[in-house]
């Protein structure tokens, strides 16, 4: 409708519970105009949507650069967004931007962590908490969707790379009850 770009879903060997989701996200826009959106969703077994995280730069004035964390599907460009335009949105960022996202969940509690990478450092970071009281994005992670779009009659971006993803289960804490 208002934008183009590829897409690739994987399935996961074995359906994970509790797991964090890593990625590393880097982007060049030379022009101001260049425009894209890079997201990772994950799906439970029967494809219901649990969340995203990403990037985008949805501006054509700025070299703009905006994190969103979501838990669920899309209602509107606010529910259920714990990171979004309100907390992470910066203009005028620079041309070069990488970024660390990283997203858990153990039991009902999602955790959502995004921070600049700049000469190695974190810089600009930001944490953010989702608890999901009415257990509707419980479901076990079997599928992952990653997405690079551009904006309808905007310049492709000279780089939206995502430089890794790494997707994996966390262990419960066992209570040792050796005497």
């Amino acid at each position: 409708r208002n934008g183009y770009g590829p897409s690739i879903f994987k399935e996961l060997d074995t359906a994970i519970n509790d797991f964090s989701l890593e990625a590393v996200f880097d982007t060049r826009t030379d022009l101001r105009e260049e425009n894209f959106r890079m997201e990772l969703y994950l799906f439970d077994e029967g494809m219901n949507k649990l969340g995203k995280i990403g990037i985008r730069d949805r501006l054509r004035n700025f070299h703009n650069r905006g994190a969103l964390a979501r838990v669920g599907e899309y209602v509107d460009s606010s529910t259920r967004y714990k990171i979004g335009q309100n907390n992470y949105d910066y203009n005028e960022l620079g041309k070069s931007s990488m970024f660390f996202f990283r997203w858990e969940r153990r039991g009902l509690r999602h955790t959502f962590y995004v921070s600049e990478i700049v000469n190695g450092e974190h810089v600009n970071s930001l944490y953010e908490y989702y608890t999901d009281r009415g257990q509707e994005w419980t479901g076990k992670v079997k599928y992952i969707q990653l997405y690079i779009r551009t904006y309808k009659g905007r310049r492709d971006p000279y780089l939206a790379r995502f430089n890794s993803i790494r997707l994996f289960e966390l262990n419960t804490d066992v209570e040792d009850k050796t005497p």
